[in-house]
C-alpha cells in the first residue's frame, strides 16, 4: 500500500476498527479456522460498540478468498468503508483488535514485512522467464520465448557448418539481449530495488553484461545457480530469493541504525517521546523508528492536525494548539509521520530490539 493511500486514511473520521490477525490458508481446515478467527474478532469488536456498518464492511472483505500459504492480514475500517486491507508475510503472535480514534498502521512498517520490489530473471540461451513483484506484493509474470532454431552450437553441418555456428551464437545473444531489455523494463516499471539473475554461469554472465550500466549502478544485482530446463517451475529458486530479500531487509535495518548512530553526533537524530514528538510537530522527521515492544501502551496527546502530537498539554499550548484526544503512541506517531511525509520503520516481532529511549526515535531532515 503506497504512502498516498495510507495518508488518505487520516482524512476519515474515527472511530477506526483495526484488526491484525492470522490469515494463513495452509491446512485442510483453513476455511473453518478462518471462520472461527473472524467470529472471535467480530465478538470483540461488537463488545467495543463497533457500528454494524463497520462490521459489515470488514466481513465483506473477509469473504474474499485468501491466498494460499502462511500470512498475516491487517484491516482498518471506518464507517462502512474498509480503508486498509493488506496481507503480510507472517501472522501476528496473537490477534490484535482495536477500536480507536486513530488507525493502527504500525504492522505495515515492520522490518520483516517491508515489501522489497524485485525482479527475477531465469534465463538461458533459449529464452527467459521473468517475475516482477512490486512493493505491495503484486506479481507480474513475463516470458521471452527467444529464437527457436538454432540455439546451440553444432559439430556437423558440412559446408554450412560455420553459418550454423554463427546463427546459433547470434540467436543465443539475441535471446539474452531481449531478456535484459525486458528485465530493465520491469525494473523501471515497479521501481525494483533487487534484480536476481537465475541460470547457468554463462547465461548469468552474459545477462549481467547486457544490462544497462545505469541499472547495474542503481539496483542490487544478485545471482542464483539454476537449470531452467530441469526445474521450469523454479521451485528450488523460491527459497533462495526469499533469503536474498531477507538479507536486504537486514542490511537496510543496519544502515538505518548506523545512520541513527552517526546522526546523533550532529544533532540530526532524537529519541524518546518528548523529543520525537517535538520533531514531528516541527515537520523535521525524515525516518520515524518505533519498537512496538518497548513503547508498549504509552499515550500522547493529539491536536487538530495529525502531526500535532505531544507528551503533555504545555507542549501543544506553546504552539497555540489545544489537545483533541489522547491516543496510543503506536497509533499517533505513525499517523504524525505519514502527515509530514516521513518514512516509518518498526520492530514488532522477533527482530532484535531497537536501542531507543522509550522505544521511539527519529532521523531528522535538518536541525
Amino acid at each position: 500500500m503506497n504512502l498516498t493511500a495510507l495518508r488518505e486514511t487520516l482524512d476519515h473520521q474515527g472511530p477506526f476498527a483495526s484488526v491484525h490477525l492470522d490469515a494463513s490458508h495452509d491446512t485442510e481446515d483453513a476455511a473453518k479456522q478462518a471462520e472461527l478467527r473472524w467470529r472471535a474478532v467480530r465478538e470483540e469488536l461488537a463488545g467495543r460498540h463497533t457500528p454494524e456498518s463497520t462490521l459489515g464492511a470488514l466481513e465483506g472483505a473477509l469473504d474474499r478468498p485468501p491466498p494460499v500459504g502462511r500470512a498475516g492480514r491487517l484491516l482498518v475500517a471506518a464507517g462502512d468503508t474498509v480503508l486498509v486491507d493488506e496481507y503480510l508475510p507472517s501472522p501476528p503472535p496473537t490477534p490484535m483488535v482495536r477500536v480507536s480514534e486513530l488507525p493502527y498502521l504500525l504492522p505495515l512498517a515492520d522490518w520483516g514485512h517491508r515489501g522489497v520490489p524485485h525482479v527475477v530473471v531465469s534465463a538461458d540461451r533459449t529464452g527467459a522467464d521473468l517475475l516482477a513483484v512490486d512493493r505491495d506484493g503484486t506479481e507480474h509474470a513475463e516470458d521471452v520465448a527467444g529464437q527457436e532454431f538454432p540455439v546451440h552450437k553444432v559439430r556437423g553441418g558440412g559446408m554450412a557448418h560455420h553459418n550454423i555456428q554463427s546463427n546459433a551464437e547470434e540467436n543465443a545473444r539475441r535471446n539474452i539481449v531481449e531478456a535484459a531489455e525486458e528485465a530493465t523494463r520491469l525494473v523501471q516499471r515497479i521501481e525494483a530495488e533487487l534484480l536476481v539473475l537465475v541460470g547457468d554461469p554463462e547465461s548469468r554472465s552474459q545477462l549481467r553484461e547486457a544490462l544497462p550500466d545505469k541499472l547495474r549502478r542503481t539496483v542490487t544485482v544478485a545471482e542464483i545457480e539454476h537449470n531452467r530446463t530441469s526445474d521450469p517451475d523454479h521451485d528450488t529458486v523460491d527459497q533462495d530469493v526469499a533469503n536474498l530479500i531477507a538479507q536486504r531487509r537486514r542490511a537496510e535495518r543496519d544502515e538505518v541504525l548506523d545512520r541513527f548512530g552517526e546522526a546523533g553526533g550532529h544533532g540530526l537524530a532524537v529519541q524518546g517521546l518528548r523529543d520525537t514528538t517535538a520533531a514531528l510537530r516541527e515537520g523535521k522527521v525524515d525516518v520515524l523508528l518505533v519498537d512496538a515492544r518497548t513503547i508498549g501502551d504509552a499515550t500522547v496527546l493529539v491536536g487538530s492536525e495529525p502531526n500535532m502530537v505531544a507528551v503533555d498539554r504545555e507542549d501543544l499550548h506553546r504552539v497555540g494548539v489545544s489537545e483533541r484526544i489522547a491516543a496510543r503512541a503506536d497509533e499517533a506517531l505513525p499517523a504524525a509521520a505519514l502527515a509530514v511525509g516521513a518514512r516509518v520503520v518498526a520492530a514488532t516481532g522477533d527482530e532484535p530490539r531497537l536501542d531507543l529511549a522509550g522505544g521511539v526515535g527519529a532521523l531528522l531532515r535538518y536541525t
